[in-house]
């Protein structure tokens, strides 16, 4: 039969996943993003794209063929 975890192993077992990066705490998009340089370089490469588009482009709106839409 198995005993349940003593408290002080329970401790060291939640210290273990925080110190190996599986802490639920630590599983967030935006933790996962902190640690994952890749992503951080994606973002700086989007946001690069976006800064470097020109402006009065920004505002044309594309319209869609006939029949693609709903009416309004």
């Amino acid at each position: 039969m198995d005993s349940p975890l003593s408290d002080r192993e329970q401790v060291l077992r939640e210290l273990e996943r925080l110190a190996q990066g599986q802490h639920p705490d630590q599983q967030t998009p935006l933790m996962r993003f902190t640690r994952c340089p890749d992503w951080q370089r994606a973002s700086e490469l989007i946001l690069g794209a976006l800064h470097a588009s020109p402006r009065q482009r920004r505002g044309v709106r594309l319209t869609s063929p006939p029949g693609w839409l709903p009416p309004l």
